[in-house]
């Protein structure tokens, strides 16, 4: 917990020094400041700035003769991705970190912004040898030492030394360090239980218990400013002391993001919980950036940079997903802005928990169009709305159903149509089989953002890479026929429990006998049937005691479980993919990666095509009758573009229905995939120094005892993609059907009729609900 509050806390207080001189007086008198000034335009526009491909982790941002993102690849390499005029990205300079035999180590970079534009790194080392599966052993044996690097804007090594002094506060586990800030020479260095200051030969000059939590920047005019929640203040510059005279920010006006150096004529700015405000030099504030005005609420602020006259470029990260980095432009829009945007309306149901943030992301970017949200109860709330011609212009949802019945209802315009008839969205713009999937009829009425494939995996030596694509009668075969000793999961999975197995894995086989096109049903099918008898018959494989189970005995279950297919102890196991990584992830967490020996499998179908289903509770359909059709068009291709599903959900955890997000995707993870490093007691890693090419071949040459390296080769690649591109229908998903559903197999479950009386109920209800909707 310690280390996860370290890295939300460092990153949310990360401060940016350096700023150019400017002769001015600087008062420091004791009398409180006024209440902040407003500017005249607190309008901005908010612009999405690239991030680089390779990029993995931020540094943080700066001004020096012009933008620079300070980073980490996805090669753990530290650079500087350097920004044209334009604000789009050119070069990348690698900083020159040394070599060190701790390299493979490092557990933290805590970075520090320079005034030349540069910048400092600190870097974490805890050097273990032993078990890490043994967190009690590691913190109190694991070797810890700290060095301090110093860069210029070229990325060239100015100073480099061990930082000793850190070690007299700081326990592994315990302590964590929040933020380093350059203080002249030395370093402010910010942890849990107060502050430290670092001379610039790594010593302890001196440190401070305090709670209150402060972030600094060095000003314009050589002076330097701490500022706190509700005060700020000016410090010596030399030694570790809090301001006496502290000036309050103004009423209901607190520090929600930190300072940053100044430009212009501001020698300091801080994100306040109002916007961006100016310090001036005569030590007023002057609000210049309104959230509310702007329709920007960018979450965790990481770093913020002045970026010429009227322009701040922000990184942060996402609050809604918890994942997404963001890196913006915002630019002040003219004094005689009005906002005069014509209104598009997105209607979503009341649990849809992206639609909001999806909305302000839209408008901060619109020059012609404002979208609004209208929530909706039910779908039924929706009908109504449709036939009285109060419709929206959009509707976001995610029951496949959905489509089909307002297709049927002719309220959903036929997105093929509007592709080949209007520029911004071709049908070359999304993944091909999520065209397929979501086809209805001859056209397509919706499509979602992101999507999620519904998998199983087996080892192969039990179940053949030949059956990937099996059918339910491939899957009854096998099931019924399993050697002694095989259940159909481990002792960790659905198949403990009839009812959770329903849940989990029958249930996906009833809509094989649910067609939508015809609004028909066939639960009077002998398979059906038999699908129904091997649900209420097949061996409960006892679940784990995990609610008396110690530590050592749940990771032992744990094990135990992971290792049931290699063992061939049970014959499936759980495989949602929601990210490429999880390709490489699953059959390394049970145990069949290493020899090559799985094989992922559809849920059995009828027709032996693999299944996708929308993620995120985001597909979307636009109305036929829309009253902005252009809006409602303009908004559905933003959706759909790269730059959104990219930037916005930026979480490496879901597909995206945009091609060149998904390739890119793809891309990223055939390249990693060349350097995967995988724990036997699980876990992933990239890590390219372990691996060496001998005559052509990458070799791995790391620790063989606790990790393996395992390139993924192309036969496996050209069998993931071809399982991938066989997922080509939707996943049917149907409330009212699911709840009839699991009304009458619990019964059935429970002794309360026969498996030929349930398939006759579930026959009779769905197909009068079918009729009901047709």
């Amino acid at each position: 917990m310690n280390k996860i509050l370290s890295i939300i806390l460092s990153l949310t207080m990360l401060t940016a020094v350096g700023c150019s001189k400017k002769d001015s007086s600087t008062s420091q008198s004791d009398t409180s400041a006024a209440g902040p000034l407003k500017a005249s335009q607190l309008n901005y526009k908010e612009t999405d700035l690239d991030l680089p491909e390779d990029f993995s982790s931020t540094l943080g941002v700066s001004w020096h003769s012009g933008l620079r993102l300070y980073y980490t690849d996805n090669e753990s390499q530290a650079a500087i991705q350097l920004y044209d005029d334009s604000f789009a990205p050119t070069e990348k300079v690698t900083l020159a970190e040394p070599q060190d035999d701790r390299t493979p180590y490092i557990s933290d970079r805590i970075p520090a912004m320079l005034p030349d534009g540069g910048i400092a790194i600190l870097y974490t080392y805890a050097v273990w040898e032993g078990d890490y599966s043994d967190m009690e052993a590691y913190f109190s044996g694991a070797a810890v030492s700290f060095r301090i690097c110093r860069f210029d804007a070229e990325g060239k090594l100015t100073a480099d030394f061990e930082a000793d002094g850190i070690s007299e506060f700081y326990t592994l586990g315990d302590t964590y360090i929040e933020s380093m800030t350059a203080y002249g020479d030395s370093y402010i260095i910010r942890h849990r239980d107060g502050y430290a200051l670092i001379g610039a030969d790594g010593s302890l000059l001196d440190s401070v218990v305090d709670s209150e939590r402060y972030s600094f920047t060095a000003c314009a005019d050589g002076s330097f400013i701490a500022a706190g929640w509700e005060t700020w203040g000016y410090m010596d510059g030399t030694t570790l002391k809090f301001p006496d005279q502290e000036r309050e920010y103004g009423k209901w006006l607190s520090l929600s993001g930190s300072v940053y150096p100044g430009a212009g004529d501001y020698k300091a700015f801080l994100w306040l919980s109002g916007g961006i405000f100016g310090l001036r030099y005569d030590d007023t504030l002057i609000q210049l950036m309104g959230t509310s005005e702007s329709n920007v609420y960018p979450g965790i602020i990481l770093s913020l940079t002045y970026a010429g006259e009227g322009k701040f470029a922000l990184l942060s990260m996402d609050q809604t997903t918890g994942t997404g980095m963001l890196f913006m432009l915002l630019t002040v829009r003219p004094e005689d802005y009005v906002d005069d945007r014509t209104p598009v309306t997105v209607g979503c149901i009341n649990w849809d928990n992206n639609a909001d943030e999806t909305v302000a992301m839209y408008n901060k970017q619109s020059d012609l169009y404002i979208a609004d949200i209208k929530k909706y109860e039910t779908m039924d709330d929706l009908k109504l709305d449709v036939l009285s011609g109060d419709q929206p212009d959009l509707v976001c949802y995610h029951d496949s159903s959905t489509m089909y019945k307002y297709t049927n209802l002719g309220a959903f315009a036929d997105i093929y149509t509007l592709m080949d008839s209007r520029d911004g969205l071709s049908r070359d713009d999304i993944v091909p089989n999520v065209l397929k999937a979501y086809e209805y009829k001859g056209g397509l009425y919706g499509l979602p953002v992101a999507f999620n494939y519904e998998l199983w995996i087996a080892n192969s030596d039990v179940i053949s890479r030949d059956y990937s694509l099996w059918t339910v009668s491939d899957f009854l075969s096998i099931a019924e026929n399993m050697p002694e000793g095989m259940y159909l999961g481990s002792r960790n999975s659905s198949f403990t429990d009839r009812k959770v197995a329903w849940y989990n894995f029958f249930d996906l086989l009833m809509y094989n006998y649910v067609d939508f096109d015809s609004y028909t049903c066939d639960f009077s099918s002998p398979e059906f049937l038999q699908v129904l008898d091997l649900l209420g018959s097949f061996e409960v494989n006892e679940p784990y005691d995990w609610d008396n189970a110690d530590d050592e005995t749940s990771t032992q279950y744990f094990l135990e479980a992971n290792r049931a297919l290699s063992e061939q102890t049970a014959l499936i196991g759980y495989a949602w993919l929601h990210r490429f990584l999880s390709f490489a992830e699953t059959p390394g967490q049970y145990n069949l990666l290493e020899h090559d020996n799985y094989t992922y499998l559809i849920p059995p179908s009828n027709d032996g095509r693999g299944r996708i289903m929308t993620g995120n509770c985001m597909c979307y359909s636009i109305l036929s009758n829309a009253k902005n059709a252009d809006g409602a068009w303009d908004y559905f291709c933003y959706i759909m573009g790269e730059r959104y599903q990219t930037s916005y959900l930026q979480t490496g955890d879901t597909f995206t229905s945009n091609k060149a997000g998904y390739d890119k995707k793809l891309n990223k993870f055939m390249e990693d995939s060349r350097y995967m490093v995988y724990y036997r007691n699980g876990g992933t890693g990239v890590a390219p120094d372990e691996f060496e090419l001998v005559d052509g071949e990458l070799v791995y040459t790391g620790d063989t005892a606790e990790k393996f390296g395992h390139p993924l080769d192309e036969s496996n690649k050209e069998y993931i993609l071809s399982v991938l591109d066989s997922c080509d229908v939707l996943m049917d998903s149907d409330d009212t059907i699911q709840s009839i559903a699991n009304e009458e197999v619990e019964k059935y479950l429970a002794g309360e009729q026969t498996a030929q009386q349930c398939a006759e109920m579930l026959q009779n209800r769905i197909s009068l609900y079918l009729g009901e909707i047709s």
